[in-house]
């Protein structure tokens, strides 16, 4: 487990556990814009975040917390806090916004510019890399050495990046790569042969792997027992072994428990009534699932699903229109550039 993951969980646990979504997301968030507000990202709709994301949040109900999600800017925990019909917004509300955009718009323009200067003039050798960065004006920070998966001094987890690094031989460089806080170079610096970490410094954290594996074998094999009577004497079998038998409720593959990741639903959904699973991992253990009833969307699912599908194409009709008026604008405005807010792409996920 990486270091940014076993992070990601220990905050989802801490918010499962009934703390406060934005006390954690303040306390642990690697993104400084939006950890500062608690974690929120405003109201955004379809197209404006990376797939991983918007699909996961697409996902939730409001008020419902995601498991942990992954997408190239790392590990996100997502509270999904309400939901409103797309529709247009008047000129007023957004004309900040769209000023903004353009100034990012005409930001990333020109950092796109510099990163392809600076990959030719690599390209071509004529200095080396730090000589070539020192000629741009670009600051060169030295990480250390970094085991695969840890996260990158100053950036955070990047696995794009980690990945990157891990393919090149000593002495190469990377292409440009995107970062939350603008486009990176990377330079292999020297490769050291893994060495064990003194117990001292690891003992606490190989402890509690330990207790959790183990913790976690056993759980799957009570699983496994209560399992093993099939469908019929699944209950008799957990009052055997007290073990606590919870009704779900009815679900759809949206409404689903917080807990069950995308393989946990596909399994349930794959199956029939009176059916038993089981063992099945999730973010809070290990489940033995009985399937009471197996029916058919109802109208208000299929309602919600249209309506749905209605207010995304609207929002992505309305992302278009968007557009269009930011390309106009953009050859008509005059724009006033914050070299610190240019340096930065925007905010993409709470974590």
């Amino acid at each position: 487990m990486t270091a940014a993951r076993a992070k990601a969980e220990a905050a989802l646990a801490r918010v499962k556990g009934g703390e406060d979504f934005a006390k954690v997301a303040r306390e642990t968030s690697e993104d400084p814009g939006s950890a500062q507000d608690g974690g929120d990202l405003g109201w955004f709709g379809a197209g404006r975040m990376v797939p991983e994301f918007e699909k996961a949040t697409q996902a939730l109900s409001d008020g419902q917390v995601s498991d942990i999600i992954r997408s190239p800017f790392g590990f996100h925990i997502i509270k999904k806090t309400g939901t409103r019909p797309a529709g247009i917004t008047p000129f007023d509300e957004v004309k900040d916004q769209i000023r903004q955009q353009l100034s990012f718009s005409k930001g990333q323009e020109l950092l796109s510019k510099k990163a392809d200067e600076m990959t030719v003039k690599l390209g071509q050798q004529s200095s080396s890399f730090e000589g070539v960065a020192h000629e741009m004006g670009l600051t060169v920070k030295d990480t250390g050495f970094i085991a695969q998966g840890d996260p990158i001094p100053d950036l955070g987890p990047m696995p794009q990046l980690g990945e990157e690094l891990f393919r090149l031989k000593k002495d190469e460089h990377s292409n440009p790569i995107p970062s939350p806080r603008g486009i990176v170079f990377a330079k292999l610096v020297d490769v050291q042969t893994p060495t064990a970490a003194p117990f001292d410094s690891v003992k606490d954290r190989v402890k509690t792997d330990l207790t959790r594996s183990r913790t976690l074998e056993r759980a799957k094999a009570a699983a496994a027992d209560l399992t093993a009577g099939g469908a019929e004497g699944f209950k008799a079998a957990a009052d055997k072994k007290k073990v606590e038998v919870k009704s779900t409720g009815e679900f759809t593959r949206g409404t689903a428990p917080a807990e069950f990741d995308d393989a946990v639903k596909t399994a349930i959904f794959a199956h029939k009534a009176n059916d038993l699973l089981g063992p099945l991992e999730t973010t809070g253990g290990v489940v033995v699932v009985k399937i009471i009833k197996r029916g058919p969307a109802t109208a208000e699912e299929i309602a919600r699903v249209k309506a749905g599908a209605r207010s995304q194409l609207l929002s992505r009709k309305r992302e278009e229109a968007y557009g269009a008026l930011l390309q106009r604008l953009q050859h008509a405005a005059t724009i006033e550039m914050n070299p610190d807010a240019s340096s930065r792409r925007p905010r993409r996920a709470s974590r």
